[in-house]
């Protein structure tokens, strides 16, 4: 989206390399290998890539897979973040909480809510609203935390003697097991994430190349969902108890399992589609 051009809609953008330099009045979901944003967006940023750069503002939340996110701007909302390198920059400002799984975490910017870190490094320099960390290290430099710092780590924080903190300091050693647990929780959640994002880009990918279709058919679904929701849950119930009786059966095993194959396939497609509607 070139320069002084404004969408008054939400924006959706697939490529290698994804540059925004103009205004979306709402939401932009982005997904690229680089994606630069240096425009203004007025809701939610969702975006997805390689190396990405925030360096515009936010009236909402940004939401964002990566490998490594620079966030420069103003984000009215929460930041939520699965990326391998995080850095809010001096002179950002996020209004809500920042919550980061994984990778490195480098604050030098303000924060108002809470940032709260799941594995890896993190790094302060700037001022937040408190700090709820589960990490590998923590270190705060010349740091401000507003509110309460409770981390857990298998190391004590490095704290200079130039960091302020306002609340209380609680300190919990990381044993095996909580380690243990910690990277399952974050496991976890990148497989929730990677499901996400593999219906994202579905979902995105049937609305531009079959938007003749999709159009027509999500408004035919959202202005006659009570009569469509009962047409679709008819087969939802029916399909697999026909497929079970089937497999039972000498003749129609064959045609069981075919018809389970065909039902599950048909459960993604409705994923993908739900997403568009």
């Amino acid at each position: 989206l070139p320069q002084g051009e404004t969408v008054t809609d939400n924006l959706y953008a697939v490529g290698g390399d994804v540059l925004l330099s103009g205004n979306v009045e709402d939401d932009a979901t982005l997904a690229g290998g680089n994606i630069t944003m240096t425009g203004n967006v007025g809701g939610d940023v969702l975006v997805a890539g390689g190396d990405v750069d925030l360096l515009g503002n936010v009236g909402g939340d940004i939401r964002a897979a990566a490998g490594n996110v620079v966030i420069a701007g103003r984000v009215g909302g929460d930041v939520v973040v699965f990326g391998g390198g995080v850095k809010i920059l001096s002179g950002a400002k996020v209004q809500g909480d920042v919550v980061v799984f994984g990778g490195t975490l480098l604050v030098e910017g303000d924060v108002a809510g809470y940032v709260k870190m799941m594995g890896g490094e993190f790094t302060s320099r700037g001022t937040t609203g408190g700090l709820f960390l589960n990490v590998d290290t923590a270190t705060l430099e010349g740091a401000h935390v507003e509110g309460d710092l409770e981390y857990s780590s298998p190391k004590e924080a490095e704290i200079d003697d130039a960091t302020t903190i306002t609340g209380e300091t609680t300190y919990t050693q990381t044993k095996g097991a909580q380690a243990a647990a910690g990277a399952l929780a974050f496991f976890g959640g990148l497989l929730l994430l990677g499901k996400f994002l593999a219906f994202l880009i579905a979902s995105l990918l049937s609305y531009l190349l079959l938007r003749h279709f999709t159009v027509p058919f999500g408004t035919r679904a959202v202005s006659s969902w009570g009569r469509n929701a009962l047409l679709g849950l008819i087969p939802l119930i029916v399909v697999p108890v026909v497929c079970v009786i089937l497999l039972f059966s000498l003749v129609g095993a064959l045609v069981g399992i075919i018809g389970f194959v065909g039902y599950a396939l048909l459960l993604l497609v409705a994923h993908v589609f739900a997403s568009i509607v």
